[in-house]
């Protein structure tokens, strides 16, 4: 008797537990929307296919996987129906190198292989996720907002980035020209090397680049934001409303410009 009730309730928490998965052919695309809380999970491939994830089988029925416009759009239509839970939502997606990532709504893209592609925009909001392995390109453009987290590793030749909202970028980068725009509580935190970085930060921001080797940079910062930077040969800041802006290295040639509420210190803590 014993045995038995042991089989039947490792039956049914293996019922419990069953996952539901469904392939589907796609067509060719070249860029992807993630939206609605989707976790989706990109390889590389020549064939493009998408397999849907999840734990109860009319679940599938509420995913959408459409192409439109060279676009993998994907999301969750429960068609208003408010009684619709989905527990689980897992998705794995085949498909070439991308000209664009477009994530919002809490949604979640990670890139399990190296990519390489000519240009490249990330657009994320709305605590969207995005995390690349390796990524080259000639140029990226990045526009995070509303809690949005930006991780992977950057090979380019420009890159260019606007945050805002409390949006987190972290990453190793490599490139020829770095800028970045920042405001309203966004952070982020850059390692590696570009020749030249020219960073904006406004409205309590926060720029942890001092990991990030530069030759040349121009830092303006306002509005109780603060930059910590490495430069080695000429900088020119800008600080004021109450920022700070921290120097590590010895640049050759060097411009300060602040205000009285503002500090401009070298790594040491002494006053420029």
């Amino acid at each position: 008797m014993k045995n038995y009730m042991f089989l039947l309730f490792s039956l049914v928490t293996i019922l419990l537990n069953a996952q539901i998965t469904e392939s589907r052919n796609v067509s060719t695309f070249n860029e992807i929307i993630g939206k609605s809380g989707v976790n989706i999970i990109y390889y590389n491939s020549d064939s493009p296919k998408v397999i849907v994830e999840t734990d109860k089988r009319e679940n599938l029925n509420y995913i959408i996987t459409a192409i439109k416009n060279n676009t993998l759009e994907i999301a969750v239509d429960t068609k208003n129906q408010r009684d619709i839970t989905i527990a689980k939502i897992d998705i794995k997606v085949y498909g070439p190198s991308l000209t664009k990532v477009s994530m919002s709504a809490g949604a979640r893209i990670s890139f399990e292989d190296k990519m390489k592609t000519n240009q490249l925009e990330i657009k994320q909001t709305s605590g969207a996720q995005v995390v690349f392995k390796d990524i080259k390109a000639n140029g990226i453009e990045i526009n995070l907002s509303s809690g949005a987290q930006l991780n992977g590793n950057f090979s380019t030749t420009t890159i260019s980035s606007k945050m805002s909202s409390g949006a987190v970028w972290s990453s190793k980068i490599n490139s020829e020209y770095t800028t970045i725009n920042i405001s309203s509580g966004a952070k982020a935190t850059l390692k590696g090397e570009t020749e030249q970085l020219a960073i904006k930060a406004t409205s309590g921001s926060h720029s942890d680049l001092k990991n990030l080797k530069t030759t040349e940079a121009k830092l303006v910062a306002s509005n109780a934001s603060s930059i910590a930077s490495w430069v080695s040969q000429k900088l020119l800041v800008d600080a004021n409303t109450a920022s700070n802006v921290t120097i590590k290295g010895l640049p050759t040639d060097l411009t300060v410009q602040r205000d009285k509420l503002s500090k401009v210190l070298n790594e040491n803590g002494d006053v420029y």
